[in-house]
C-alpha cells in the first residue's frame, strides 16, 4: 500500500505528484522506525532539528504515479543517494544517480 503523503498527491487524476524526502541512513520500512530524523517538507516536528557536520543522510526522491490500467491505483518510484555534511557543505559518499533507468 501506498502511504499517502499531502506533497506527493497529484493535482488531478492523471499527474504525477513528486517530493524529496530527507532522511538519517537506516530508516527502515515506511520511516515507521527510524535510527534517526527526517527533515523533508511533508514531515512533522522538524523544525527543532539542527544538521550537523558528520551527519549522514539520504536525499531520497519519490514520484507517484496513477496507472490507467489499475482501476485509479498509483505507483511510487523512490530513488535515493547517500550524503553527508562536511565543512565544505553536502558531499555524496558516492556519485550519485545521473539517470534513471526506464524498465517496461
Amino acid at each position: 500500500m501506498i502511504s499517502r503523503l499531502p506533497s506527493l498527491e497529484p493535482n488531478g487524476e492523471e499527474k504525477t505528484g513528486v517530493t524529496i524526502d530527507c532522511h538519517c541512513v537506516g530508516n527502515t520500512g515506511n520511516s515507521e522506525v527510524a535510527s534517526g530524523p527526517s527533515i523533508a517538507g511533508f514531515r512533522q516536528d522538524r523544525a527543532h532539528l539542527i544538521i550537523k557536520p558528520r551527519n549522514i543522510f539520504a536525499f531520497e526522491f519519490i514520484a507517484v504515479t496513477p496507472v490507467p490500467d489499475w482501476d485509479g491505483r498509483k505507483i511510487r518510484f523512490n530513488i535515493e543517494d547517500n550524503a553527508i555534511v562536511t565543512g565544505l557543505g553536502v558531499e555524496w559518499l558516492y556519485p550519485p544517480n545521473e539517470k534513471i533507468l526506464l524498465i517496461r
